[in-house]
């Protein structure tokens, strides 16, 4: 076969002969020429010139020793082949060659970092990276690189079409949202085969892969066929007909790659048998013609030894690839020799040029209309990742302090008529938001017309759930909202004129820290915010919250927290419910007058005392120390820890957790004690109020549980409050907002002789710190007197109540210690202590 004859053979298979048609099989044609095989080469090089795009590589070099060595060669042919392909494209103006895929994860090898280098984000990670990748479309790299690099991944990341270009400059963090979850690139690289990709939790996890050299720490063939099966997908893609692109025409050629002193032994032959082995394995189609020239033929078991014609090898493919055949498609041509004296003349006249009948559309492309659908495509997929990283919120550039962390919508909210969204899931938070919304904007109205009346801000910070997760947490939070909206509106009739931010620090407060300085920046834009109420529960991450909030001089009023440590961390800090240690106090003292047995109805002293707590929360911990000691004190000796239950009614648990895990103890309690006449007494703190007025006792017939209230009765029968009722958490948010209302009073000389300000006292958080606690008052959840100079009530009222599960009745009182609302004076029961 002569080379007018090669030429004639594999001619025809980089013509498109039909638009519509699909990509036909292509055949890696290995033609073999002891004379000057690489002049066949050019030959064919020069032939194709400027109409059929093509690359020529030297693949003649031996392959090295090392797996990772093999893989940068690999890579590097096929870097070169990128560049030859879209240095040699014919039509451009059809659509030049793309290689988004190919880029991409030739991009990420490259990087070559170690695991070390890498923090544990792997979104922040691969953030990072894309931000490179897209900087390097506009400047050459430097260092390392050479000038053929830095040109060669210039043109690379051309690829990406200029209108994703521009918006992920203007609005990188919309585009970059939209791209990893949604974009073609991502989603190929995780539907794909090599590298087992779902072994990875998602793109950013398998990139993080990609960058940390896995022809060392993984399987490096997998590598190199991840980099050729890459490369394939670009071109079939290329050569697919989209309507909705740009320029939707598919072209008339299909890519050549020329392979040049291809023979056994040489990374040549590594390349082929990779395409040979992708193919065969993802069974796609793709439209490279590989045409090699070489002294010798590839030598393998499966090589056909007789003569092969390109007929016979399309008959036998479909076999030979379903065999896996490592020569699937590989087919050797025999080319004659030339004649000695026709090395001497032009070469690259023998075979003449090529001539395409090559097609131009007739269709005129509606460039204006186009524009229009991509900017609204643009913007419609920004919007989208908007709503995703933006807690779903509808208007967007509004609550630019609200995102998305670990599931969960954290930050400060505006609380406008457009912003509900911590726990939009629920019905009565959404109502809540909305009430506080309202009042709101009354508030900013009526502070139009009268501007002489104060107008302070309060954040009120806590841990808005995020699913229905946790029914206690979340009903005590509504509870709380409820409390403030009813307090906002009490004061709207001070002539108080409180608006209300919300503000969410997450599961247990444990993005508090952060958000704490979306808070402080709050504060410095707007000098209406003097203080900030709730701030969760009694965890580390609230008192890191509050070391935050202190050094910007904003005054707090926590609503639940009780643990000792948290008001001892600022002076800025007060609280409206009682202490741990007051809670201690009344504890041991009801256990050491014993509780009332609901069998005989007489006092009853336990035998054994066990205090059940969580070491590694703030809040049980430190309750559970100080009841220790105060029982200590009273000589009874608390049994040693035991995850078993002490079962008997001589014995008793005082249950020093929180609510969730009191419901994970009364289900452990059958098994292990049986029937409920063996059952230990139980005492609970509280926290597992809330577990109390979320009815969950119900649920546990039998079971006698006493438990710490620091509201009273009126925590479970609203009825018996005064005026607006509210249920358990919500009396003491509402107290907290009164404190600071008070203060806002006391600074501008307003009471109810004087409902306008008689001071010109400014309104800021270092004076309604001073105005706080002047007096004390009678609050919901009893009387707030912080004395002289504290941060805790004095004397605050608390209670131990009796609920029966599955009784369906109301709690009764069993202890009620303190000054309480309906009444004044403190109660002095012989078994309260003395405060």
């Amino acid at each position: 076969m002569s080379a007018a004859d090669l030429l004639r053979l594999v001619g025809p298979r980089w013509v498109r002969p039909r638009r519509l048609g699909r990509i036909p099989d292509q055949p890696i044609v290995h033609a073999v020429r002891e004379t000057a095989p690489g002049m066949l080469a050019d030959q064919l090089s020069d032939h194709l010139a400027t109409i059929v795009p093509h690359a020529e590589l030297h693949v003649g070099d031996a392959a090295r020793g090392t797996e990772r060595e093999r893989s940068v060669q690999v890579r590097t042919l096929l870097d070169t082949a990128v560049l030859g392909l879209r240095e040699h494209d014919s039509w451009p103006r059809i659509g030049r060659l793309q290689f988004p895929r190919y880029a991409l994860t030739s991009w990420l090898l490259k990087q070559n970092l170690r695991p070390a280098e890498l923090n544990h984000a792997p979104h922040s990670n691969i953030r990072d990276l894309l931000h490179d990748f897209l900087n390097s479309r506009r400047r050459p790299g430097r260092g390392k690189q050479n000038a053929r690099e830095a040109a060669a991944w210039t043109s690379m990341t051309e690829q990406l079409p200029w209108y994703l270009f521009l918006l992920s400059l203007v609005a990188f963090p919309f585009y970059y949202a939209l791209w990893v979850r949604r974009g073609k690139v991502p989603r190929w690289f995780l539907r794909q085969q090599y590298l087992a990709p779902r072994e990875s939790a998602d793109f950013p996890s398998f990139v993080r892969r990609l960058i940390t050299t896995p022809s060392e720490r993984e399987s490096a063939e997998q590598v190199r066929r991840l980099l050729v099966h890459a490369f394939l997908s670009d071109l079939s893609d290329s050569h697919s007909r989209r309507l909705w692109r740009w320029r939707w025409v598919p072209k008339d050629c299909y890519p050549v790659l020329l392979l040049k002193d291809l023979r056994p032994g040489t990374i040549g032959e590594t390349l082929v048998r990779l395409v040979n082995n992708v193919r065969n394995e993802t069974g796609a189609r793709d439209p490279l013609l590989v045409v090699a020239t070489g002294e010798q033929p590839l030598e393998d078991g499966e090589t056909p030894r007789a003569p092969v014609t390109l007929e016979q090898w399309e008959r036998d493919l479909q076999a030979a690839r379903r065999k896996r055949s490592p020569t699937a498609w590989y087919v050797p041509l025999r080319i004659a020799d030339e004649p000695a004296d026709a090395l001497d003349y032009d070469r690259f006249g023998a075979l003449g040029r090529a001539h395409l009948p090559l097609k131009r559309s007739k269709l005129v492309r509606r460039t204006p209309l186009l524009l229009v659908l991509l900017l609204l495509v643009g913007s419609t997929a920004g919007y989208a990742g908007y709503l995703r990283t933006h807690c779903g919120q509808w208007w967007p550039y509004q609550n630019s302090d609200i995102g998305e962390v670990d599931g969960e919508c954290i930050g400060v909210s505006d609380t406008t008529s457009t912003s509900r969204f911590f726990s939009a899931h629920d019905a009565r938070m959404v109502a809540a938001q909305e009430k506080i919304a309202e009042q709101n904007e009354e508030a900013e109205r009526r502070w139009e017309d009268q501007p002489n009346l104060p107008h302070p801000t309060v954040v009120y910070f806590s841990t808005f759930p995020s699913s229905d997760d946790d029914p206690p947490t979340l009903a005590g939070i509504a509870d709380e909202l409820d409390g403030v909206a009813v307090m906002q509106r009490e004061s709207l009739g001070r002539n108080v004129l409180m608006k209300v931010v919300l503000a969410n620090g997450g599961l247990r407060m444990k993005h508090g820290p952060r958000v704490a300085a979306d808070v402080a920046e709050l504060v410095g834009r707007d000098d209406s915010v003097v203080a900030v109420a709730g701030l969760g529960g009694s965890w580390q991450a609230t008192v890191d919250t509050i070391e935050a909030l202190e050094a910007e001089g904003v005054p707090m009023v926590g609503t639940t927290i009780s643990a000792d440590l948290l008001s001892e961390s600022s002076p800025l800090f007060y609280q409206v419910a009682p202490s741990n240690a007051w809670e201690a106090k009344v504890v041991a003292n009801y256990i050491a007058a014993g509780p009332v047995d609901p069998r005989t109805g007489a006092p009853r002293r336990p035998d054994n005392v066990l205090i059940y707590s969580n070491p590694r929360d703030l809040y049980s911990h430190d309750l559970a120390q100080l009841t220790a000691g105060e029982l200590r004190a009273r000589g009874i000796e608390p049994m040693p820890d035991s995850d078993r239950i002490p079962c008997g009614k001589q014995n008793l648990v005082f249950f020093a957790g929180r609510a969730n895990d009191l419901a994970t103890f009364l289900t452990k309690m059958p098994p292990e004690c049986g029937k409920p006449e063996n059952y230990p007494q139980l005492l609970a703190g509280d926290d597992t109020s809330k577990l109390v007025l979320d009815d969950a006792m119900d649920d546990h017939e039998g079971v006698v549980l006493d438990h710490v209230s620091f509201t009273g009765r009126s925590a479970w029968d609203p009825q018996s409050q005064q005026g607006t009722p509210l249920r358990g958490r919500g009396l003491l948010a509402r107290d907290a907002l009164e404190v600071i209302a008070l203060a806002v009073q006391t600074i501008t000389g307003m009471d109810g002789d004087n409902p306008a300000p008689t001071q010109r006292t400014p309104v800021t958080g270092g004076t309604v710190w001073r105005g706080i606690g002047k007096a004390p008052f009678v609050g919901s959840s009893g009387t707030i007197d912080y004395g002289a100079g504290g941060q805790i009530p004095v004397d605050k009222s608390i209670s131990i109540l009796r609920v029966t599960g599955g009784a369906g009745t109301p709690p009764e009182d069993e202890l009620v210690c303190g000054r309480f609302q309906r009444d004044p004076v403190a109660h002095r029961d012989p078994r309260c202590p003395v405060p």
